[in-house]
């Protein structure tokens, strides 16, 4: 056999059968020459032990029992000394995957290796994850960004003329006042998430309250400018052509722009300057 690369001159491949004992054999190879050119030279022989045995998961088994002790005796919820809601069950996963790697004959000691570090890991997390005493934290600050956007929330109309608000924007400004509400009423929650939380249904609001229906793109309420379209459209009836243009400004669903339209608008712009002031 010609030999053109420096490398292995044998590489020796073994593979138990499934249910071999453990046990252990030497493959020895001797009386080797090799030649160049006409020239032999010998080569010296060598042995190599080949031993059979299970792979060790002594450890991968003491650390499971230890994951799955916590797992039983750990409780979820947002108190002190509990743990965040679904945090077992990632944590139980984790302890399927290094039984499955146990229970599994076959499996090399690379695999039980690498299950081991993947169940620490998740015990590490699931242990950090634990609720713990915040300390002193102020939320006056949530506290009065929740009331003002639940008030803005419970005074909006939904609908889709001037002065309400798509149904669409009122779920979203509701989830958030939701959310800002359950960090307010924890009793693990830091002074980041109060301030997170403060500012997450700060700006809901504010994006809430550029969803208003005007006539004016990007107001954020309806103003004197919204009057004067109207003002320019009066008298316009639904069978009119640029009835779209105005058509918002139907509160009454009469199918036509008259006094009592301009009546209405100019007096939701006085309540809110009334609001404000």
């Amino acid at each position: 056999y010609a030999i053109s690369t420096v490398g292995d001159l044998l590489t020796v491949h073994a593979k138990t059968k499934a249910g071999a004992a453990a046990d252990e054999t030497t493959v020895s190879l001797s009386d080797i020459k090799v030649s160049f050119e006409g020239s032999g030279t010998p080569v010296d022989g060598v042995s190599l032990r080949l031993q059979i045995k299970e792979a060790d998961k002594a450890e991968l088994n003491a650390a499971i029992i230890a994951a799955q002790k916590k797992y039983d005796e750990a409780t979820e919820g947002n108190n002190i000394g509990q743990y965040p809601i679904g945090s077992k069950a990632i944590l139980q996963a984790a302890i399927n995957d290094a039984k499955a790697v146990r229970d599994n004959a076959a499996a090399t000691q690379a695999e039980v290796a690498n299950a081991l570090s993947a169940l620490n890991t998740a015990v590490t997390a699931f242990t950090n994850s634990v609720h713990t005493d915040p300390g002193v934290v102020d939320k006056t600050s949530l506290r009065s960004a929740i009331a003002a956007a639940q008030a803005k929330y419970d005074a909006s109309a939904e609908g889709a003329k001037i002065g309400q608000y798509p149904a669409a924007a009122k779920a979203a400004l509701q989830a958030s006042i939701t959310s800002a509400n359950a960090v307010l009423g924890s009793s693990v929650a830091t002074q980041t998430q109060v301030n997170a939380a403060t500012a997450t249904v700060n700006t809901a609001l504010q994006t809430f309250m550029t969803k208003i229906v005007t006539l004016v793109p990007g107001e954020t309420s309806v103003t004197i400018n919204d009057l004067s379209v109207i003002a320019k459209y009066y008298g316009t009836k639904k069978t009119d052509a640029n009835w779209s243009k105005i058509e918002a400004a139907d509160l009454f669903d009469s199918g036509k722009i008259d006094i009592q339209v301009l009546a209405a608008v100019a007096r939701m712009i006085l309540d809110n300057w009334l609001l404000e002031n």
